[in-house]
């Protein structure tokens, strides 16, 4: 199938789209930032008891700053984080492109030479979807790193939260002596597991071919798959199935040609599944019914099954996350994203899909 200057430009617009959609997010956090900080200064204010009041009397009365430091910290993190996103850093691209804004304000001085390029540009087709593409490079690579400073920022907005409640009922605590003793171990661990949060160790799906390079290539094709990169997929597998004919979950996830030659790849990959590991020849399976059989009910119930084996795998509730939106599902579909998103936060498909 050719491909138009038109689904450039569509890929370009959606970009964009995700663009305005993660600076609306930054804008969101701001605004509960501010929503929480007028509530504080409303509880001092009505806090005619003095009942929230600091007094360092007593070396114990000190302990009450342990919330502040994260306090602190998080919100200025947080902070951070939404003015990246706003405030994205446009590098200097290998393509001069009179279409990409940051090429233009940085790669041109003069308008008669940007005029005269975009002309030029303009009246040759091939090297305009070459520019095209270029800008679909460079507004995904934008999209997704405002993306990211979002997810920080939410990230550090719920840790901010949870440290100004433990703030506040620390503070109580603190008026009665009598029950500190009791409650300072448990202080002391809700705030060391709060700052000291690790990242799990994410498990992804298992994949099985004669060449290490191979396999390497498709985790970067399974990553551009997820954060909408399809463009950059097709040299991609090329080379992948260069290095490994045989490569079963390639052959599977192979969509590009006609019709006839994805059945073929399926068929071909169905085919060496017995060689594979279980999570593997599963999906491979469940991909030949949805694609052979034209069976998508079949193919989500092997997912499933899957989840309930492997619940610690994000990128399977993804693949049954988009198999439930394609039956019309769109509340099991959800509560797919939103689990892979507890696994893995900064999924770019289960943020952009909720």
């Amino acid at each position: 199938m050719k491909t138009s200057l038109r689904d450039y430009w569509e890929v370009i617009n959606y970009n964009y789209e995700q663009i305005r959609f993660a600076e609306i997010k930054s804008s969101v956090i701001i605004s509960v930032f501010s929503l929480v900080f007028t509530f504080a200064y409303t509880i001092d204010v009505l806090d005619e008891e003095n009942v929230y009041v600091l007094e360092f009397n007593e070396a114990s009365d000190y302990l009450v700053l342990i919330p502040v430091f994260p306090i602190i910290y998080f919100t200025f993190i947080s902070f951070v984080s939404c003015v990246k996103c706003f405030l994205p850093r446009l590098k200097k691209s290998a393509i001069n492109s009179p279409l990409f804004f940051g090429d233009v304000a940085m790669g041109y001085s003069d308008f008669e030479t940007y005029n005269k390029d975009l002309d030029s540009l303009l009246s040759d087709d091939e090297q305009y979807k070459k520019h095209l593409a270029h800008m679909v490079y460079a507004t995904a690579n934008i999209a997704f790193t405002k993306f990211k400073h979002v997810n920080d920022a939410i990230r550090s907005l719920i840790k901010t939260i949870i440290s100004l409640a433990l703030f506040l009922i620390l503070l109580y605590i603190l008026e009665n002596k009598s029950i500190m003793k009791n409650l300072i171990y448990l202080v002391l661990l809700s705030v060391t597991l709060i700052s000291c949060s690790e990242e799990k160790n994410l498990k992804l799906i298992p994949l099985t071919s004669s060449s290490e390079s191979a396999i390497e290539l498709m985790r970067d094709f399974m990553k551009n798959s997820e954060e909408r990169r399809n463009y950059l997929n097709e040299k991609l597998m090329d080379s992948i199935i260069k290095l490994d004919p045989d490569f079963s979950m390639a052959l599977a996830l192979n969509n590009f040609g006609n019709r006839d030659s994805r059945r073929a790849n399926v068929i071909k990959a169905y085919s060496l599944k017995d060689d594979l590991s279980y999570i593997e020849s599963k999906l491979i399976e469940g991909i030949y019914e949805q694609t052979i059989n034209g069976d998508l009910k079949k193919a989500e119930d092997i997912v499933s099954l899957l989840l309930e084996e492997y619940p610690d795998y994000y990128q399977l509730y993804i693949i049954s996350g988009n198999l439930k939106n394609n039956l019309e599902d769109p509340n099991g579909s959800q509560v797919m994203w939103e689990k892979a998103l507890e696994i893995y936060p900064e999924c770019f498909e289960a943020l952009e899909n909720l």
